[in-house]
């Protein structure tokens, strides 16, 4: 049987974001009767949205809302196409989202569980709290997991000096390419002229969130090893991405040095207060972010705009939908007509 190759990335485009709005209405209004009105709702315009896909092909996803000004995550619309469900692709994308360098600063995981999914969560790290709580006439329970590494300027590691070093060091090089039209040649080239005996390779985008070598190799590194790339944007796409990965190197007890950026070392004095600076970027970054995007939904809100995805009917095809939904016709043969899901024809007022 041929393997299926799953992949975890954020939604960054209006297609992927659709994507993710059509399989939460396929689990949740179709499937579970969620109401339409509950399901979505203000915080998608500003959550980040995961799309997990099998050969390319959309088969879950899941949201994340920051609170607490960005101390905690809380996770919610978790759904899975149920085809492809009991392959591992609902734990595939918690991890995901756990390990989203974006969300390395956040204190806690919280998230709202039906009540049958809580031994699904409760083996990924969760805890139950509070009392039992109907939401959209299903139960649930409130759990919540700590971040192992929760604040951006904690347990930060350096070398205390220059000459702190461990005589197992081993010298690792990281090198990615976006597409795989491109080659890793002139990276490899370089990071093994610099002594790099292994090196993590990836054809990957950097908007990926669970890009595989990535996530690996934090957790390969030991005290005093040294991982390299030739450039920093080969490791992080933003200067919040590029904080949370060195964080996790240098928390390893490594120490990242870029080839192309000689002030990107933490081994040098230089280095270190670079990063450090980094880090108060990336905070400030994120909080920027946060604002800016508050700011412009309450200007569009302002201006009468409209928020969300553009409607799949003209108002035209709406009025003719719902009278002839009116007339008798079934909501099956409406969305067959249409094109469109038999959830966007429940939602026409008659």
């Amino acid at each position: 049987m041929k393997e299926k190759h799953i992949t975890i990335k954020t939604a960054d485009t209006k297609s992927e974001l659709e994507e993710c709005f059509r399989l939460r209405e396929e689990v949740f209004i179709i499937e579970q009767s969620v109401p339409v009105e509950m399901e979505r709702d203000e915080h998608d315009a500003t959550a980040l949205h995961f799309l997990a896909l099998i050969d390319a092909k959309p088969v879950g996803t899941a949201r994340v809302v920051l609170k607490d000004n960005g101390t905690v995550a809380k996770i919610g619309r978790v759904a899975v196409r149920r085809s492809t469900r009991g392959i591992g692709i609902g734990k595939r994308l918690i991890a995901a989202i756990e390990e989203t360098p974006a969300l390395e600063g956040v204190d806690h995981f919280i998230l709202e569980a039906q009540t049958h999914a809580l031994q699904f969560y409760a083996r990924m790290g969760y805890q139950a709290y509070g009392e039992e709580f109907m939401d959209a006439g299903i139960p649930h329970f409130r759990m919540k997991k700590r971040n192992p590494s929760p604040n951006v300027f904690k347990g930060l590691w350096f070398a205390k000096d220059m000459t702190e070093t461990n005589p197992q060091t081993r010298r690792l090089g990281y090198a990615r390419v976006s597409t795989y039209g491109q080659t890793l040649d002139a990276q490899l080239e370089q990071l093994r002229a610099d002594g790099c005996a292994k090196v993590y390779r990836e054809k990957a985008s950097g908007a990926q969130a669970d890009r595989r070598e990535l996530l690996r190799m934090p957790k390969d590194i030991t005290p005093g090893d040294v991982l390299t790339v030739t450039r920093i944007d080969r490791l992080a796409r933003s200067t919040f991405d590029l904080f949370a990965i060195v964080k996790r190197i240098v928390d390893a007890g490594g120490q990242f040095r870029s080839l192309a950026e000689p002030w990107a070392d933490t081994a040098t004095s230089t280095g270190r207060l670079m990063i450090a600076i980094l880090g108060g970027i990336a905070d400030v970054e994120r909080d920027l972010i946060r604002t800016r995007t508050a700011e412009g939904r309450s200007r569009a809100k302002a201006r009468g705009q409209h928020m969300g995805r553009t409607p799949s009917l003209t108002s035209q095809q709406q009025a003719e939908a719902s009278q002839r939904r009116a007339e008798g016709a079934t909501l099956k043969d409406l969305a067959r007509s249409y094109n469109v899901s038999m959830a966007t024809i429940s939602r026409l007022r008659i």
